[in-house]
């Protein structure tokens, strides 16, 4: 991801193996079922509003799932402000 770019969809997956690398690792062509089979009930979900990131120019939110294992998951989703009404929903479910 070079210079900046607008928001559209943006979801990726990292991977922390300690035993490889001490940095995280982007994992490729990972279903989106395939990454959420990592997150259980102990996983870490945060969601971050931010208003300006080096290569995202839209206000947004940031979604993140940690999965808290021996090596280490990083589900990151990216959506657009406008579309933020779901997540609110989403997270009132949850409750």
């Amino acid at each position: 991801m070079e210079g900046v770019f607008h928001l559209q969809q943006v979801v990726w997956l990292d991977k922390l193996d300690c035993s490889v690398s001490w940095s995280r690792q982007r994992v490729q062509d990972a279903s989106f079922e395939d990454a959420m089979s990592h997150f259980s009930d102990g996983a870490h979900f945060v969601v971050i509003h931010r208003r300006q990131v080096l290569m995202i120019e839209e206000p947004h939110l940031e979604v993140a799932f940690r999965s808290m294992e021996g090596v280490d998951y990083f589900l990151w989703i990216i959506v657009p402000l406008e579309r933020s009404d779901e997540i609110v929903k989403g997270l009132s479910m949850l409750s």
